[in-house]
């Protein structure tokens, strides 16, 4: 599941498109772009002009969740930073903070926050940061995907691109993460988007395994279970023979 929102009241320029952050007031014009990427070769569905209200629904279903959208980091009070999702018409509001996420119950083998600084959060000795990702974490998904700074729009979006080609042929995260940042510099032709803040503000923290590693077991599990079905009946039909 792949969710983007858009900001229909944000000012834009061309200024603006070329150099957005996930971050702040401007309008996300790669959002959309990367939304319809990242769910190529896989059976997800991509919301577009994505609200709170939609989050709310699909995410507690969701296998793979992937939000690309605008964050806001408080480091003072981390539960309120949180998400911006699309305002609803004519309205304000959308914002979905850590504190509300938390209550969420997610069962996500993996989820993309494909926004500005959402592994940053108010460090705690012992703990690390309080951050959006921990937030998804408490909430119940295995593993994150995080930035850990004012991203990029435009590179994220091709970033993004590669991560889930490359999560689609059976590379963990962590080894999809590092061919589509080796795959991003091959394609750069410009030597000042070649400079890792273009590029290298995502990790991953969490389960690694594969997401082909799940089905695996999935279906090791029913066939597991029908052997265990069909030794019980040769059993019985022993015993009946007798």
């Amino acid at each position: 599941m792949a969710l983007a929102a858009e900001y229909p009241d944000a000012q834009q320029s061309v200024i603006a498109e070329q150099l957005a952050l996930r971050a702040g007031e401007v309008p996300l014009p790669f959002a959309r772009q990367e939304v319809e990427q990242v769910t190529q070769g896989w059976s997800s569905q991509a919301i577009f002009s994505a609200t709170e209200e939609d989050f709310r629904t699909v995410a507690p279903q969701a296998g793979v969740l992937h939000l690309a959208m605008h964050a806001y980091t408080n480091l003072e009070a981390s539960q309120q930073s949180g998400l911006q999702f699309t305002p609803p018409a004519g309205e304000t509001g959308g914002f979905l903070s850590q504190a509300e996420l938390q209550a969420i119950p997610l069962q996500a083998r993996l989820v993309t926050l494909s926004a500005c600084n959402t592994g940053v959060g108010t460090p705690v000795p012992g703990e690390g940061p309080l951050s959006l990702a921990r937030s998804f974490l408490q909430a119940g998904a295995d593993g994150v995907t995080m930035s850990l700074w004012r991203v990029p729009d435009r590179e994220t979006a091709q970033l993004m691109e590669g991560y889930y080609a490359l999560l689609a042929e059976g590379l963990a995260p962590t080894q999809a993460l590092r061919h589509a940042k080796l795959k991003y510099l091959d394609q750069v032709t410009d030597p000042l988007r070649a400079h890792p803040f273009f590029w290298a503000g995502f990790v991953h923290t969490g389960q690694d395994a594969p997401l082909s590693e799940e089905l695996s077991g999935m279906w090791l599990t029913v066939l597991g279970v029908l052997l265990a079905g069909l030794m019980v009946g040769v059993v019985l039909y022993r015993r009946i023979e007798k």
